[in-house]
């Protein structure tokens, strides 16, 4: 994923803008119903009163409310994750020190591209960074996030119980640091790239005392 990209979630530059957006002026010290505002100023302390701001409508009501003056903010970049799992335990893949969130642990994945079906794009991904060729099962887990220094990501998380191939991360020029086949229960102790941290929370949750 790191090869081609420094976002999160890896993968190539997306392009896909979210719909039904609306720009307008909001007081963010009246208006409770702002599930989420992501801005500098306002994660460091700072009151802000009333500013210019885009609002994305997601899932379940719940609103996203982006600074105007951050304009990579209003792509939504869709992607699909792999949670690869074996006897009780999942692939963890660790991303390299030298890119963006360095060392933090992850599932494989990457970026949607030109409009491909979901679980094609995730069996092309697996097979780009881990060599094989994957079964894709049932969708697990959907998750709108957001990266305040990347941007905005729709996340399917999908079981792969089923692959061919050995899985592989050359010394040089493999996608990650390293892999790890983690015991579900065990997951919390890894730093976990915070994106992942919902879907990990809920793999424990079903799987963890299996």
């Amino acid at each position: 994923m790191r090869r081609r990209s420094e976002s999160p979630h890896g993968g190539r530059d997306g392009k896909n803008i979210s719909g039904n957006t609306r720009r307008q002026s909001v007081d963010l010290t009246q208006n409770s119903c702002l599930r989420q505002v992501v801005d500098p100023d306002w994660m460091s302390g700072r009151r802000l009163e009333r500013v210019n701001y885009r609002v994305f409508p997601l899932q379940s009501s719940r609103l996203v409310v982006f600074p105007v003056h951050f304009p990579y903010l209003f792509i939504m970049i869709t992607v699909t994750v792999g949670i690869i799992m074996n006897d009780g335990r999942v692939l963890l893949c660790q991303r390299k020190r030298s890119s963006r969130y360095g060392l933090k642990w992850e599932f494989p994945g990457g970026k949607l591209e030109h409009k491909e079906p979901m679980e094609e794009c995730l069996k092309r991904e697996l097979h780009e960074e881990l060599g094989i060729r994957a079964d894709i099962g049932s969708l697990f887990h959907r998750q709108h996030y957001v990266y305040p220094d990347s941007g905005s990501y729709d996340v399917f998380y999908y079981l792969v119980r089923r692959y061919s191939g050995e899985i592989s991360n050359p010394a040089f020029g493999g996608a990650f640091a390293q892999l790890q086949w983690v015991p579900i229960g065990k997951l919390s102790s890894y730093d976990i790239l915070e994106g992942n941290r919902e879907a990990v929370q809920k793999l424990i949750e079903h799987y963890g005392k299996i």
